[in-house]
């Protein structure tokens, strides 16, 4: 029975790494999958000789140890970004709107990017006035920046071009937020006014931490959906992005 829960897994996981080659610029995500999969196929093939040596051996008792004290960090972790998707979420009465950025593939959005301007489009459509800043530089697989992609996409969706400020610089959440609230002045607008941020639901929580640490101290997220098939890389990405935050970029308690 577990050889065959096992063959299974991995025929899965295989597939699924095969989707990301074709359909995902490469990040950490993709090749965190990547990496499981490689895993699961190895202990797929050896799985009676590793159980053996994990039972009997003192160095297989102290990887048992460290391999449960993974899980139970990366649940914490999964079950604070889960959670914290329904917290402080946008009123619909925000005047201004941050979409943050997310691959490209050539000139054209990335589903999951196109998933957060279907949400901002959705706002728009219920705030018709709004000013909407675009964030995202472009990478070195994206023939043109994040920014520019969003501005054609929301414009061809019937967005005016004159409410769309786009940020074209940043390479990171943090750098969406700082570029985004210089621009906001430089219109003179002011970052600490109530805003609503546009990403998925899995990035809600860090970028909402980056949103206060660049003075929007009035910000509130508005999730956006997620395709099914690019859940396992994201949230994999971002467990890991929350704990570099954690460990590195949280605030030091006053």
């Amino acid at each position: 029975m577990k050889q065959h829960i096992l063959t299974v897994l991995s025929v899965l996981l295989v597939l699924l790494s095969l989707y990301y080659v074709a359909a995902s610029n490469l990040n950490l995500g993709s090749i965190l999958v990547w990496l499981i999969t490689g895993i699961c196929i190895l202990y797929t093939v050896f799985w009676r000789k590793v159980d053996a040596a994990l039972a009997k051996t003192l160095w297989g008792h102290i990887l048992l140890g460290f391999l449960l004290l993974i899980c139970v960090v990366v649940c914490v972790t999964l079950a604070v970004i889960v959670s914290r998707q329904v917290d402080n979420t946008a009123t619909g009465e925000e005047n201004t709107l941050v979409v943050l950025g997310c691959a490209v593939h050539g000139e054209k959005p990335s589903l999951v990017l196109e998933y957060r301007l279907r949400a901002a489009l959705e706002f728009y459509e219920k705030n018709p006035m709004v000013t909407i800043v675009v964030c995202g530089g472009k990478g070195h697989d994206e023939k043109i920046s994040e920014a520019l992609a969003m501005q054609r996409w929301l414009v061809q969706h019937g967005v005016p071009e004159n409410q769309i400020i786009m940020e074209d610089k940043s390479t990171s959440t943090e750098e969406n937020f700082r570029f985004a609230a210089k621009l906001l002045q430089q219109n003179g607008i002011d970052p600490a006014a109530p805003v609503a941020y546009v990403t998925n639901g899995f990035h809600c929580y860090r970028a909402g931490k980056y949103a206060e640490r660049e003075g929007f101290v009035q910000s509130h997220a508005m999730p956006a959906g997620l395709p099914v098939m690019q859940m396992p890389a994201c949230y994999l990405r971002e467990i890991c992005a929350v704990l570099f935050y954690w460990v590195f970029r949280m605030p030091a308690a006053a």
